[in-house]
């Protein structure tokens, strides 16, 4: 199976144009619909967009309403909207995969110092030598440094 999406299979593309125009006026619905516009609109739209831009501009122009209609006839919306749901949930999910993996360097952050804090004070190290240590390691400020001291005292 190929996919003959825009901007995948590069080498089949260079090799038909035709195709190629194609996969861009496809994308171009596509990227009309997700402007918000209805099916028909998009289309009429990627259709006189296309003829300016010079993509199947000799089709388009010669049987333009049979290609207005032969898309609205086959255009698969429930399909479109379950690839427009997956394109979500996976722009979600890295999103939310990044949001994790952020906190979790924040938490482990946060526990180094408590244990950095707490091993120093185990060893009587004086407040201020705690401070400065929590500074540099952690490249706080001296008000942010004070604070995780008076955290976790």
């Amino acid at each position: 199976m190929l996919n003959i999406n825009y901007g995948h299979n590069r080498e089949l593309m260079k090799k038909c144009r035709r195709l190629e125009e194609y996969a861009i006026f496809v994308d171009t619905i596509r990227k009309n619909q997700a402007k918000g516009q209805d099916l028909q609109e998009a289309v009429e739209t990627a259709v006189e967009s296309c003829i300016a831009g010079g993509v199947l501009a000799d089709i388009l122009r010669a049987q333009k309403a049979e290609v207005v209609q032969m898309v609205l006839e086959g255009f698969d919306q429930e399909a479109y909207e379950k690839a427009m749901k997956k394109e979500g949930y996976e722009d979600g999910y890295q999103e939310g995969k990044e949001d994790g993996y952020q906190e979790g360097i924040e938490q482990g952050i946060e526990r180094g110092i408590c244990g950095l804090i707490r091993s120093l004070k185990e060893f009587d190290i004086p407040k201020g030598q705690i401070l400065q240590k929590l500074q540099d390691t952690y490249e706080l400020t001296e008000e942010e440094a004070r604070g995780c001291i008076e955290k976790y005292w």
